[in-house]
Order: C-alpha cells, then sequence, then structure tokens
C-alpha cells in the first residue's frame, strides 16, 4: 500500500518528561528532553539542506519563538 503524502506536512512533536540514555555500566551518557529536541532539531534539519520555519510554536499555550 501506498499513502500519497502533500509536498508540505505538518508535524506535532509532543515531549512529556525526559529520556535518559545509559551505557553499559548505568553512567548517563545523553538526556533527551523538550529542550534538547529544540537545541539539536535546527542543525540536524540544516544538515539534510532544508530550510528551517521562521517561527516554532513551543508549549502548552502555543508560544512562538525564533529558531
Amino acid at each position: 500500500m501506498t499513502i500519497a503524502m502533500p509536498a508540505e506536512t505538518d508535524v506535532v512533536f509532543i515531549v512529556y518528561g525526559a529520556m535518559i540514555h545509559l551505557g553499559p555500566k548505568g553512567e548517563v551518557l545523553a538526556i533527551g528532553d523538550a529542550e534538547s529536541h529544540l537545541r539539536d532539531w535546527p542543525a540536524a534539519v540544516r544538515a539534510q539542506g532544508k530550510a528551517l520555519p521562521a517561527t516554532l510554536p513551543i508549549g502548552g499555550a502555543m508560544r512562538y519563538r525564533p529558531v
């Protein structure tokens, strides 16, 4: 089955809490939370050669902040 997608697609990320990545000895290797996603996501998009939106809606009140 093939699903047809429009050229542009809106995406919603909902982050509640944090994901802690542990090493083999129980050491913390990384923490993924809302702030780290907001920090790292723009660089990942740029690395793919894609444009960023001018603003991102964030927070429970859907406030906008520049990227």
